[in-house]
């Protein structure tokens, strides 16, 4: 009995303990290293030698969650992938150097395995008291990038500087990530005691940490806020939470709306005054997806849309190098610095900027790298996903297939490790519902 109780911090379990700890440091260096960079350049190498120190110590750390029989379906796929990525670097073995290989595979071998960690953390003995902890930590996480990000709005106005803590250029990383976090806070701090509705009255403060998302110039914020307000708003037989939820993904769209035409005024951006009613116009959906000269080219970020015409360009006449891609790595360099290789210049007109997942896996692993991760994400959140038998949780899971789906044209940051670690805990916590909520119940 007394074992029942026991939780990973008690001093009988030593071992997890410092396992558990050595993890979620990584994570939490991981999600402030950007901001410390930002402010402190010339931390940059030092920083990017601490991260290739985190992934390697994220790597093994996630071995010993292997023995939860519930992690065999991971296991075939990290499995599956670093056998398939013999087969890429026995094809590239004249481009890519084994060095640049092998620093190459640890992007998406990172991703997996924290997938599997949680999933053990999910499975083990009273898990309940370390997700709590964890739970502060992420409202902390969602609550400071509110300064951070009125400072950077103040210095550059608004645009893709507007990054929080995930600094300059993680405007879009930023409004994903927030969006996720309050939705999951919603479910967490916002439901009733048995996960089927949402209080109103807990509801509107958490908004209040989507300030940076109305500050920035993401584009892709107005799909998500509004896929966020449609599913906030279905709830049977709540029509006092449905007008609420209305009213108030309205009122903030409207004043996302202002705000945004207000401060974005003068800026020269793709489409002109970048007003977001333009947004919807085809003429500027054609310019910021596809169009372009050459001279365009040469001064601004490619579009990312037209990168997998190109992309296309690179892999077509080889059937092995669609299957396998050009080698990992490529996007990477030679060594944890990033130092710039052959094949980051041969491919410069992708590298440069924003990129899909759709680019980045196929142009490093090929359509089977795409494949393995695509069905990494969607199998544990489709899984078991008909019987669920609460309304949030479905809510929650519906919410992250739509962001992962978007991911995919989005941008590569599934392949970027300080933000897939933070991405692959909500994955396994949608998962593990069941698990989660008789947890709840008996601590309750």
């Amino acid at each position: 009995m007394e074992n029942s109780k026991r939780s990973f911090f008690d001093s009988s379990f030593r071992y997890k303990k410092v396992i558990v700890r050595v993890f979620f440091t990584c994570l939490i260096f991981y999600l402030y290293s950007n901001i410390i960079i930002e402010f402190i350049p010339s931390l940059d190498k030092t920083i990017k030698a601490l991260r290739f120190v985190a992934d390697i110590l994220i790597i093994l750390v996630s071995f010993y969650s292997f023995r939860v029989e519930s992690n065999r379906a991971i296991q075939l796929f990290i499995g599956v992938y670093l056998s398939l990525s013999m087969f890429t670097f026995a094809i590239n073995a004249n481009e890519v150097s084994l060095s640049t290989h092998f620093n190459g595979l640890r992007e998406p071998l990172v991703f997996l395995c924290t997938l599997a960690f949680y999933n053990y953390l999910f499975n083990a003995e009273n898990f309940l008291p370390l997700i709590k902890r964890f739970n502060k930590f992420l409202l902390f996480f969602a609550v400071t990038q509110i300064p951070f990000a009125l400072n950077q709005f103040v210095i550059y106005g608004a645009g893709d500087f507007v990054g929080g803590t995930f600094s300059k250029g993680g405007s879009g990383i930023l409004t994903i990530s927030l969006s996720i976090l309050v939705f999951y806070f919603l479910l967490n701090y916002s439901s009733d005691l048995h996960f089927n509705k949402i209080k109103a009255t807990r509801m509107i403060w958490l908004f209040v940490l989507l300030i940076p998302v109305f500050i920035n110039e993401t584009k892709i914020s107005v799909f998500i806020l509004t896929a966020m307000f449609a599913l906030l708003v279905i709830n049977k037989g709540q029509i006092f939470l449905t007008i609420i939820s209305s009213i108030t993904g309205i009122i903030i769209l409207v004043l996302f709306a202002y705000v945004y035409d207000g401060v974005s005024q003068g800026q020269d951006q793709v489409g002109g005054e970048n007003k977001l009613t333009q947004f919807f116009s085809y003429d500027f959906i054609y310019e910021y997806t596809f169009a372009g000269d050459q001279n365009y080219f040469s001064e601004n970020d490619i579009p990312r849309f037209y990168k997998m015409v190109l992309l296309y360009e690179v892999v077509y006449k080889d059937p092995l190098v669609v299957l396998f891609g050009k080698g990992y790595g490529v996007f990477k360099g030679q060594n944890f610095l990033g130092v710039n290789n052959d094949a980051q210049i041969k491919y410069w007109h992708i590298y440069r900027g924003s990129k899909t997942m759709i680019t980045t896996a196929i142009l490093q692993g090929g359509v089977f790298l795409l494949v393995i991760l695509l069905i990494a994400i969607f199998y544990f959140l489709f899984k078991d996903i008909r019987s669920s038998r609460h309304f949030n949780f479905l809510r929650f899971r519906i919410f992250l297939i739509f962001i992962f789906i978007v991911l995919v044209v989005y941008n590569d940051s599934i392949f970027v490790n300080y933000i897939s670690v933070f991405y692959s805990y909500f994955i396994m916590f949608a998962f593990n519902e069941e698990k989660i909520l008789q947890a709840m119940m008996n601590n309750n």
